[in-house]
């Protein structure tokens, strides 16, 4: 057997899926001829083998399984071969005979081959006689074989058993893939009491974690900017409230379902006590503020940020957004991620900021749960199918799209019409396993506008009710003959959606998709408003920029 796949650098870092995930395992298994089998073996965090998962011959030796899990934890997978020729032989005496083989000759065969598993039936030893007893009609002693064959445990008959050594699958909380984030972005005379105010109005949008920004004393005029540090990152800037203030804010999120992710960020002001304490910590970043010297004693740096996290940890926050971790040493990472994770299984790091796709990807190796993939720089529909195209690949990145005025899309959102937010809102909503929204997302500047809230809900409403818009894996670009107009499928078993988006939308148009998908009459409903459309007329406006569509109805 070789290249047992996933198998990522050598073994170092393990495969990660959720529960219930279906997680493909590949290896080249020779020969390939009926005598052979295979089968991938799971063994859970407490140690016990699962049931093995036959894989199947693809062709060109190449075997495959799907295989799932249960339990969140550290499992590992290793794949088994053997040769069957007993049960080869059975598969295939019948249509030997019938071809024109000596029936004789075909059951001596099958005798030496029962014969040989003597040592561990001795019911065998019997069989084995019968077949070359010529006395009985030559049908009589198969049908007797093949019944013998047939009840055989799975074990008895394999010869030659091989085994590759096991890799590591890490099993991590739903909530590592799937979810919906809410940032908020109070104003600047907001405080944690009025933001815990508002938690029941996110809940009500459908969200499932509410995300915070950095909550530590700095000297920007609004105290929620995220500005320099000018105090301990473990401490609340007086002027949003108190530590107890953000042990309330959890309770209530808790209370009303919502998670709590808080932002870390890591300048400093020239005024922190950290700079005179420990100088040789911090580089200059300009502007009279101060970063970690990622060069410099990572042991102590790694000490300051566990600190941090583990801090925050117990006071509730299950999920935290790291600004730029790609340009932070991946051991330190590695190291962080390591002793979080055997602390608190259940906490969610995500990695925010402008990653390449190799950086994406070794932050994720190192274990941070979820990366954001580069969205808000899309200026087009080309952009954005790089982006999605990009979410299924590999067995470790799970991306988060994020559908924020914040990031810079200037081009698209500043400006844009309720049509234009709604737009790129699904794709992010729609494109992806987990998705995140800024309370500032609104053409209006208003956080409670109906029409943007109601869409919200609506769209978090079809993610809940529909599995494949939850998957990593299921989506195929569908080609639109449209300038602006973007298309795919998403697809997880039995359940099929066709999303069509108009990015910029100024003007009504009527465009076609070839798809698979069909439904009542060889029309598609639309559930975001109940219209049926044909695949190859559908139409969008400014009251309907985007299209969900399903067969189902």
């Amino acid at each position: 057997m070789l290249e047992v796949r996933p198998c990522l650098d050598r073994g170092r870092f393990p495969a990660k899926v959720v529960p219930g995930e279906p997680l493909r395992i590949e290896a080249i298994v020779l020969p390939d001829d009926l005598e052979v089998g295979a089968a991938v073996v799971l063994t859970d965090p407490e140690g016990k083998t699962r049931a093995p998962v036959p894989l199947r011959h693809l062709g060109d030796h190449l075997w495959s399984a799907i295989v799932t899990t249960d339990v969140v934890g550290d499992w590992t997978y290793h794949v088994e071969s053997w040769q069957e020729p007993l049960r080869s032989w059975a598969a295939r005496v019948v249509s030997d005979i019938d071809g024109g083989a000596d029936a004789e000759n075909v059951l001596a065969h099958g005798s030496a081959l029962v014969l040989g598993i003597g040592d561990r039936d001795p019911a065998a030893l019997q069989v084995a006689e019968d077949l070359l007893d010529d006395a009985a009609p030559a049908h009589e002693r198969l049908a007797e074989a093949l019944a013998y064959v047939a009840s055989l445990p799975d074990e008895i008959g394999r010869l030659h058993v091989d085994s590759t050594d096991p890799l590591p699958l890490r099993v991590d909380p739903e909530r590592a893939l799937v979810g919906a984030w809410y940032e908020l972005s109070p104003v600047s005379t907001s405080d944690l009491a009025t933001v815990t105010e508002e938690l029941a109005r996110v809940a009500a949008l459908g969200f499932d974690v509410v995300r915070l920004p950095p909550l530590h004393p700095s000297a920007s005029a609004n105290p929620w900017d995220a500005g320099p540090a000018t105090g301990e990152h473990t401490s609340v800037d007086p002027r949003l409230g108190t530590v107890d203030e953000v042990l309330e804010l959890v309770e209530q999120a808790h209370h009303v379902g919502l998670e709590v992710a808080l932002e870390l960020a890591w300048t400093i002001s020239s005024s922190h006590p950290w700079l005179a304490q420990h100088p040789s910590w911090f580089v200059p970043a300009g502007d009279d503020t101060w970063r970690f010297d990622h060069d410099g004693d990572t042991g102590a740096t790694y000490a300051a940020v566990l600190d941090m996290v583990t801090t925050w940890i117990g006071r509730g926050i299950s999920a935290f957004v790291v600004q730029d971790a790609h340009r932070w040493p991946l051991a330190l990472w590695e190291q962080l991620l390591h002793d979080v994770r055997v602390a608190a299984p259940d906490v969610v790091l995500v990695a925010e900021g402008d990653p390449s796709p190799a950086q994406a990807h070794a932050l994720s190796l190192v274990g941070f749960h979820q990366t954001t993939p580069p969205l808000h720089r899309a200026l087009g529909v080309h952009d954005v199918e790089e982006v999605l195209t990009g979410i299924g690949r590999g067995s470790v990145t799970r991306p988060q799209l994020l559908a924020s005025t914040r990031h810079r899309r200037s081009s698209a959102l500043t400006g844009g019409s309720a049509a234009t937010f709604q737009a790129w809102a699904a794709v992010a909503a729609l494109g992806g396993p987990a998705w995140g929204v800024s309370s500032t997302f609104s053409p209006t500047d208003d956080p409670a506008d109906e029409t943007v809230a109601a869409f919200l809900t609506r769209l978090n409403e079809l993610r809940r009710s529909h599995p494949a818009l939850r998957s990593r894996r299921g989506l195929e670009l569908r080609p639109v003959h449209h300038a602006g107009v973007l298309a795919f499928s998403r697809t997880c078993a039995d359940d099929e959606v066709l999303v069509v988006i108009d990015l910029f939308p100024a003007f009504s148009k009527t465009v076609g998709v070839q798809t698979t998908l069909t439904g009542s009459d060889g029309r598609l409903q639309d559930e975001l408003d109940g219209s049926w459309h044909a695949a190859e007329s559908i139409l969008l406006d400014l009251e309907h920029p985007v299209r969900v569509l399903t067969g189902r109805r």
